[in-house]
C-alpha cells in the first residue's frame, strides 16, 4: 500500500523517504550521494546520503542512532526524481 503527500510544489504524490542530509543538500547542489538497497524493490526505495552508507556499511544494520542521524523526511515522488536527477549527475 503507498502512501500520498500533498506537497506544496507538486501537488498530491506518493510519498517517499530520504535522510535529511540529501533532502537539505538539494536546497545548496551539494553532491551527497544516492544510496538504497538493492534489495528494495520498491519504484521509489528509501534512500540515504553516502555517510549514512558509510555507517550502515560498518554496523550493517540500521541502529536508532542511524536513524535518529538520517532523520528521513518524507517527500513527493516528483521531488524524489528532482533531487535523484540532482545527486547522480
Amino acid at each position: 500500500m503507498s502512501h500520498e503527500v500533498d506537497c506544496c510544489k507538486h501537488g498530491k504524490r506518493p510519498a517517499t523517504l530520504m535522510c535529511t542530509h540529501i533532502a537539505h543538500a538539494a536546497d545548496t547542489d551539494n553532491k551527497v550521494g544516492f544510496c538504497y538497497s538493492g534489495q528494495d524493490t520498491q519504484e521509489f526505495p528509501d534512500v540515504w546520503c553516502s555517510d549514512c552508507n558509510s555507517k550502515l556499511l560498518k554496523l550493517n544494520a540500521w541502529t536508532k542512532e542511524m536513524f535518529e542521524q538520517a532523520s528521513f523526511k518524507v517527500l513527493c515522488s516528483h521531488c524524489y526524481i528532482e533531487i535523484k536527477e540532482q545527486q547522480q549527475s
